[in-house]
């Protein structure tokens, strides 16, 4: 049982990415949505040990195109693997620039990986297509689960319910100076032009 300030290599981690992203027997969706998480969790750790964001955003850009393609199905599984793989070494080799030699084993649990696979890789046992199918399906799992918490401050908007103050806005219906516009009111002369009515004179 490995502790959680255990690091793992990068090596075995890109192999499970790029297994992951070859696995022709796992839905598409499920592919997507496990790299998605490994991807996020990477970049994030890496930034916050001083990698240059400029150049994670240029791998995430990478990433995010050959992720439309393959959801389109405008390029193979082993492509994609292929592509997957490259960028997970752009990653490790951007990591081993500021002296990172490896991954958190908590990093690892909590992107959703069982930490026995990649034991396994690290021993060169392998993992056979149902196990990486299953493993994908893990991660794809724990990243639904975690936006379905962070949702959760949004429904705890409260302030927009204590709408109270506008409720008492009494003082906009009291407005009795408005109502007391008396001068409009009493702008007889233009309406009582009596002089046109008494011309008199003319008459006479």
């Amino acid at each position: 049982m490995w502790g959680a300030t255990e690091i793992v290599g990068f090596e075995p981690v890109t192999a499970l990415m790029t297994m992951i992203a070859s696995a022709e027997d796992a839905e598409k969706e499920t592919v997507a949505r496990a790299l998605e998480t490994f991807m996020e969790q990477l970049v994030l750790y890496l930034q916050d040990k001083g990698v240059p964001q400029e150049a994670l955003g240029r791998i995430l850009d990478a990433f995010a195109k050959a992720m439309e393609e393959f959801l389109e199905g405008r390029t193979t599984a082993a492509s994609f693997g292929e592509e997957i793989a490259a960028l997970a070494r752009e990653l490790e080799k951007r990591a081993e620039d500021q002296g990172i030699q490896g991954l958190p084993v908590e990093l690892l649990q909590r992107i959703g990986i069982d930490t026995q696979a990649i034991e396994a890789l690290r021993q060169g046992a392998g993992l056979d297509p149902e196990e990486i199918v299953e493993l994908a399906e893990k991660i794809a799992a724990a990243k639904r689960e975690g936006g379905s918490e962070e949702a959760g401050p949004p429904e705890e908007a409260g302030p927009p319910e204590d709408t109270g103050p506008p409720e008492e806005a009494s003082p906009p219906e009291d407005a009795g100076p408005p109502e007391d516009a008396g001068p409009p009111e009493n702008a007889g002369p233009p309406e009582d032009a009596g002089p046109p009515e008494g011309a008199g004179p003319p008459k006479g």
